[in-house]
């Protein structure tokens, strides 16, 4: 008789003791290497666990798993101990699709909200094209993908990850290569909007890059990266010539460099798409510039802390830290001066602005409430013909956000009143989280200056 065990289990109760793991069985790894599954876990067969604390090591151990990304679900469960204390292991995993060929539609804006309201939902804003996307290729939580777009830009992209490379599965590897060309391009900032500029006859901008990462994650928790990078970018001379001549700097219409990046991660968080519990670390040092004939030298540093507290079933709270600094101090060009607004150093409530600058410090804090927790089924005429189209679990936090930020800009700052000034703002939010690992989040925020809107990201 098996046993599905949670954090809730009876087990607690039970008068404590060491049990031991006699063997541990896996279902439904079609194509994953049980081995790939074995070394997420933190225990073998063999160890011994304390009865009482079993069911938070196992659910522990269960998301473990789920954060490998290549299932839609995990269970685990236990035999009793028929022989006072022993017990065997099972493991069912449902494997996700693999394969993803899809067309592709996304937008070139910063994000959602500039592209609705400040570019009217221009379809011409948009980027449309194939892509292929081969997940757990050889098992062992691999991917591969494969993106033509064309469009606002015409883009060719490969890449390639793996996590395992040697026999320990500490080794991973993952390169890449990338070309794409546009006709319009942001050639300065003024009063913290992107100014655009776009060529009547040829292309304001062409980038290629080549890149390759070595990482080695000698536990369950850390990783330490290493990687290397070629990149070219070529500009058209009416942004230097009669724009932005500091655009790459001194008129300067090519700029290319290879560039060295250290990293390390610590990540000890439950739920990696939407963390409740745990903290996670991120240290980076970037060398760009590494031979006398490269044509950009910058270093910088980067620091990304997130602590997250489970205060019960109902509520967790979320506190962020994020911090560069770069060398020199001398101006670099405009086109490596982005700060605040861009990827994932937003102070939310700014979606709308962008603060460039050399340093940078954003301070995040959310409360969180669980409002839903629901398993949603397939219809029996879709559940019939697709096995893989399994029950998925579907959760919704209402949250309350607090966010402060600040871009240190010495050169660029003249006509943007943002920078070099603390950015604040607060509000509420709703988060949908579905399939494990996509998310909808709506927020209504209020900044510092009394500006207020509602906010959309999403992760789908």
């Amino acid at each position: 008789r098996l046993l599905e065990v949670s954090g809730q289990a009876e087990l607690s109760q039970v008068k404590d003791f060491f049990v031991k793991i006699d063997s541990i069985t896996i279902e439904g790894n079609k194509r994953t290497r049980k081995a790939l599954i074995l070394r997420e876990l933190e225990f073998a067969p063999g160890d011994s666990i304390l009865y009482s604390e079993l069911p938070q090591v196992l659910e522990r151990n269960r998301l473990r798993v789920l954060n490998l990304s290549i299932f839609s679900n995990a269970s685990m469960l236990v035999s009793p101990p028929e022989n006072a204390d022993h017990i065997s292991l099972q493991i069912k995993v449902n494997e996700s699709w693999y394969w993803f060929p899809s067309p592709v539609f996304e937008l070139v804006d910063r994000n959602f909200n500039v592209w609705w309201k400040e570019f009217d939902r221009s379809l011409k804003r948009a980027n449309f094209g194939a892509d292929y996307t081969q997940y757990n290729f050889t098992g062992h939580a691999d991917v591969i993908n494969l993106t033509a777009t064309t469009g606002y830009n015409q883009r060719f992209n490969l890449r390639y990850r793996t996590p395992v490379l040697n026999k320990k599965q500490t080794l991973g590897l993952q390169f890449g290569a990338s070309y794409s060309r546009t006709k319009e391009v942001a050639v300065k900032t003024e009063n913290n909007k992107l100014v655009f500029f776009s060529h009547p006859t040829d292309f304001s901008i062409k980038r290629l890059s080549f890149d390759a990462t070595l990482t080695w994650r000698p536990g369950l928790l850390r990783t330490f990266g290493l990687t290397l990078e070629r990149r070219h970018n070529f500009v058209a001379d009416t942004i230097v010539q009669e724009i932005n001549p500091d655009f790459f700097l001194n008129g300067q219409t090519v700029q290319k460099h290879f560039s060295l990046i250290g990293s390390y991660n610590f990540d000890n968080r439950d739920i990696r798409p939407y963390p409740l519990n745990g903290w996670y670390l991120q240290v980076e040092l970037r060398q760009n510039g590494l031979l006398p004939s490269d044509d950009l030298f910058l270093t910088r540093a980067r620091v990304e802390v997130n602590k997250y507290t489970k205060l019960n079933d109902w509520f967790s709270l979320e506190t962020g830290l994020r911090f560069r600094y770069s060398l020199p101090r001398s101006q670099p060009p405009y086109f490596n001066n982005q700060a605040l607004g861009y990827g994932s150093d937003v102070v939310r409530g700014y979606e709308y602005f962008v603060v460039d600058g050399l340093d940078l410090g954003v301070i995040k804090t959310s409360l969180r409430a669980k409002m839903i927790k629901r398993m949603i089924s397939f219809p029996d005429v879709v559940s019939t013909r697709c096995k893989r189209c399994k029950p998925f679990e579907v959760k919704a936090y209402l949250s309350l956000q607090n966010d402060i930020g600040y871009a240190n800009d010495p050169w660029y700052s003249a006509g943007n009143p943002m920078s070099n000034s603390v950015l604040y703002a607060y509000g509420v939010g709703l988060d949908v989280i579905m399939f494990y690992i996509r998310s909808v989040q709506v927020a209504w925020m209020r900044t510092i200056t009394g500006q207020s809107g509602f906010y959309v990201r999403t992760t789908i």
